[in-house]
């Protein structure tokens, strides 16, 4: 599950005001992207402070920053904030308008984990499916199969090289691939899967 759209929190602490977005990511790109149109809708703030998590398992991706605060004042509780939500593939970042009054590092972890958590739990969701691109080496002869078999499954075709034998890659839903595999075997033992 990830963020639908862009969630927005706000807060403010002895003149100090935070807001928090967050929005889904699947890339760091897409992430530093986000980043940067936040500090453009924001302009003049005195600090762009953010978290973010991408992917699953051995491929999961954490980062946090905490943008000029004291270290591990405002990057580790949104990034805290972050994994503790149920969002995955989700970045949140947290500007801060200084007040004029210090917070102190306990004032500042409270106020951008909260900042952080309420722009989570504001945070419309939507459910991700999970899939993955296979690559398939295929006789000519059976493209049309193959292509049949994707559309059936709720697969879509990326690409396909032609040749003397066609490249095809496809994606597939994960919970969908062992039942994929085996359709492919009675399509024909010449088509083979990477």
């Amino acid at each position: 599950m990830t963020v639908k759209g862009i969630s927005k929190s706000g807060l403010t602490v002895k003149k100090s005001r935070f807001i928090g977005l967050s929005t889904s990511v699947n890339t760091e790109q897409e992430a530093i992207v986000f980043l940067h149109d936040v500090i453009a809708e924001f302009p003049g703030a005195t600090h762009y402070c953010y978290a973010y998590s991408i992917g699953c398992g051995s491929r999961q991706v954490f980062r946090s920053n905490d943008a000029g605060e004291p270290t591990n004042s405002a990057g580790k509780p949104i990034l805290t904030a972050v994994e503790t939500s149920e969002f995955r593939n989700v970045i949140c970042v947290v500007v801060r308008y200084f007040g004029g009054t210090k917070l102190g590092i306990g004032g500042l972890i409270r106020a951008y984990g909260q900042t952080a958590r309420d722009s989570l739990k504001n945070a419309k969701h939507i459910v991700c499916i999970e899939s993955t691109d296979l690559h398939i080496q295929i006789p000519n002869a059976h493209i049309g199969a193959i292509v049949n078999l994707v559309g059936r499954v709720g697969g879509n075709v990326v690409n396909i090289d032609h040749g003397e034998q066609a490249f095809a890659t496809v994606n597939i839903r994960n919970s969908l691939i062992l039942p994929f595999m085996d359709q492919i075997k009675s399509i024909s033992s010449e088509i083979v899967i990477d």
